[in-house]
C-alpha cells in the first residue's frame, strides 16, 4: 500500500476530528472517550507548564493500567517531555534511583504503592508539589484531578515532541535508561512514524482494529503499542491482572482484533480446559502479536491450530532494533523469528567487536546507524554500544538465509528475565525473593 507523504497521524488529531470514539476501555468496564482523554492530556500540559516544567524535563509515573496512564503519556508526548514508567513491583531503592537519575520534575503514583513510592520519593529529593496521587490519597501527595482542574481543554501552544525514557535490567549493574533525543518538531512528526511501525504487522493507516492490553503499560513495548494504537484512532482496552478466562472474556465482549503477548500467556491459556477455552468467540482475533521471550515450537503451533494464521512474532529491545515473522513465515520455518525490520540489520561479531560468522558470535541489531543512549549519569559505566549500533545478548543458533533462530528452554521454564512481575499471576511463585523483593524461579538445564 503506497502511503500519501504528507500522511499525519496522532493521537490529539484524531480526538478532536471524532470526540465521540471510544479512546480506552478502563480495566473496570469505564469507557473514556476520545475527547474527554485528550481535554484530560491538555489540562495536565497547562498545569505542568504552570509550574514550572519545560522542554526537555522528565516525568515519571508508578501507576496500575489505567486511562491516566495514556493520559499522562500522550500529555508529555505533545508537551516536548520524557516520560519514564517505573516498575510497580521494585523496591524502595530501586525506585528512587530511577527517580533521581532520570531526573522527574513530577512523578504521578498510586496509593497501592504509596507505602515504597513515598520514601522513594523523599530519597529522590521530590518535593511535595512534585508528587500527584492518581485515584485514592497518599500523604503529602497532591490531587492530581485538582491539578488540572480549572485548566483550559485547549490545545496548548508551543507544542513539540516528548519520548518514552524506560529503564531496562538487560545490562549489567544499574537499570540503564534508555533516552532518544526530544525532538523540536511538532508531535505529528514523530508520533507518525511511531504509529506506522504497527504497518509492519499490516496494521495500516485508516483500519479499524480494537487493540487489547493484557501486560503492564511500565514496560516499553506495552506502553509503545498502546500509544500507536490510539495514535492510529484505535480503541485500547486495559486489563490490570491478567487471567486467561478475563482475556477470552474480553475478546468476546469488545470484539479484540490484535494484543500483544508473551509465550508464557500462551501456555496459560493452552491449559485451560478445551471445551471452556473454546466457548469463547475469538473469531475477531486477526494480529496475536508476541515478543519478549522465545517461544517454544509446540506452543505455537497449538496457538496457531486456534486461532489460524493470526499469530505474529518479534524480537527486540528497549533500544530498538528487531526482527519480525509472519504465520505465514513461521510456518514455513517454524522456530525461526524472521527477517530485520526494515531499518534494522543483524551482524554477527565477536567479543572483540570484529565481524565474523559462526557459533558463538554476537548478534547485534543496527538501529538506522542512530542508536538510543544509555544513561549511566554520575557513576561512570559505559554504555553497551557499538559503532552506534546495538549490543545483543549471546545466541547459540545464527541467522540463515536472512532469518535467526532462538533457543528456548523446556515448556514452562523460558521467562528471559525470570522476575516475577514479568509471569502470569498463576507462574509466580515458589522461589526465593532477591533484593528487590522480585522472585528469581529455579531452571532446570534439561537432560
Amino acid at each position: 500500500m503506497q502511503l500519501p507523504a504528507e500522511l499525519k497521524l496522532g493521537f490529539w488529531d484524531f480526538a478532536e476530528q471524532n470526540p465521540q470514539a471510544l479512546a480506552v476501555v478502563e480495566p473496570d468496564g469505564t469507557e473514556v472517550l476520545a475527547g474527554d482523554l485528550l481535554a484530560g492530556c491538555n489540562q495536565l500540559v497547562h498545569a505542568l507548564r504552570a509550574q514550572g516544567l519545560n522542554q526537555g524535563d522528565c516525568v515519571a509515573f508508578v501507576l496500575p493500567n489505567s486511562g491516566a496512564v495514556l493520559e499522562i503519556f500522550m500529555a508529555a508526548a505533545q508537551a516536548g517531555w520524557f516520560i519514564t514508567p517505573i516498575n510497580s513491583h521494585l523496591a524502595v531503592g530501586e525506585m528512587a534511583y530511577i527517580l533521581e537519575d532520570c531526573g522527574a520534575k513530577a512523578v504521578f503514583g498510586s496509593a497501592i504503592y504509596a507505602e515504597r513510592l513515598a520514601p522513594a520519593c523523599d530519597q529522590a529529593g521530590l518535593s511535595h508539589g512534585q508528587r500527584f496521587f492518581v485515584g485514592e490519597a497518599i500523604a503529602g501527595f497532591s490531587d492530581y484531578a485538582a491539578l488540572k482542574a480549572g485548566q483550559p481543554i485547549s490545545t496548548p501552544g508551543a507544542r513539540s515532541a516528548g519520548s518514552p525514557m524506560t529503564y531496562t535490567s538487560g545490562t549489567t549493574g544499574r537499570p540503564k535508561g534508555v533516552r532518544r533525543a526530544v525532538f523540536d518538531a511538532p508531535p505529528e512528526v514523530v508520533s507518525t512514524q511511531q504509529a506506522l511501525f504497527l504497518s509492519l504487522f499490516g496494521m495500516l493507516p485508516g483500519s479499524q482494529h480494537v487493540h487489547l492490553n493484557v501486560a503492564p503499560l511500565y514496560h516499553t513495548a506495552v506502553i509503545n503499542f498502546a500509544s500507536n494504537h490510539l495514535h492510529l484512532g484505535h480503541t485500547v482496552v486495559l486489563m490490570d491482572k491478567w487471567t486467561p478466562e478475563g482475556m477470552l472474556e474480553r475478546i468476546e465482549r469488545y470484539q479484540v482484533t490484535t494484543t500483544h503477548m508473551v509465550p508464557t500467556m500462551f501456555v496459560r491459556l493452552l491449559k485451560m480446559d478445551e471445551a471452556e477455552r473454546l466457548a469463547y468467540d475469538c473469531s475477531s482475533v486477526s494480529h496475536m502479536i508476541h515478543g519478549a521471550a522465545p517461544c517454544p515450537v509446540d506452543v505455537k503451533q497449538r496457538m496457531l491450530a486456534w486461532w489460524g494464521e493470526a499469530v505474529y512474532e518479534y524480537y527486540a529491545a528497549s533500544e530498538g532494533g528487531g526482527t519480525l515473522v509472519t504465520p505465514q513465515q513461521w510456518l514455513e520455518k517454524p522456530g525461526t523469528v524472521g527477517p530485520p525490520w526494515p531499518i534494522s540489520e543483524i551482524e554477527i561479531r565477536d567479543d572483540d567487536g570484529a565481524p565474523r560468522a559462526g557459533r558463538g558470535a554476537r548478534h547485534r541489531l543496527d538501529r538506522d546507524g542512530r542508536a538510543p543512549v544509555h544513561l549511566p549519569r554520575r557513576r561512570g559505566e559505559d554504555p553497551r554500544s557499538l559503532e552506534g549500533s546495538l549490543l545483543y545478548c549471546r545466541r547459540r543458533r545464527l541467522p540463515r538465509r536472512g532469518r535467526v533462530a532462538l533457543p528456548v528452554r523446556p515448556q514452562g521454564r523460558y521467562d528471559h528475565q525470570r522476575r516475577r512481575e514479568h509471569l502470569p499471576g498463576g507462574d509466580r511463585g515458589g522461589a526465593p525473593a532477591t533484593r528487590s523483593g522480585a522472585r528469581r524461579r529455579s531452571v532446570r538445564r534439561p537432560g
